[in-house]
């Protein structure tokens, strides 16, 4: 339960967009039960992360919990994005 983002941009590689979620502060990555990354565990929504990150054709799609970073993190993750490969398309669904 929360917001989710697709974002649509183009990369040259997986391993390129999965370099620039690492850089985000507070990315772990995870590989059960999917591969993605959680960000920060947050004690407000009993150990839910902060927000999820998970690979989709053409991008990502971000899912925020309604923590209290989740919209942080996406514009960093969304700056970052930009600054790695240009234009980033966001639609919330």
């Amino acid at each position: 339960m929360g917001y989710e983002y697709s974002l649509r941009f183009t990369a040259p590689t997986t391993e390129a967009v999965t370099a620039v979620v690492r850089q985000i502060s507070g990315a772990q990555e995870v590989f059960e039960p999917s591969y993605g990354f959680n960000f920060e565990p947050c004690a407000a929504q009993n150990g839910w992360p902060e927000a999820t990150v998970s690979p989709d054709v053409g991008g990502l799609i971000f899912c925020d919990y309604r923590g209290l970073r989740g919209r942080a993190i996406l514009g960093e993750l969304i700056a970052e994005l930009t600054a790695e490969f240009g234009a980033v398309t966001i639609e919330e669904f």
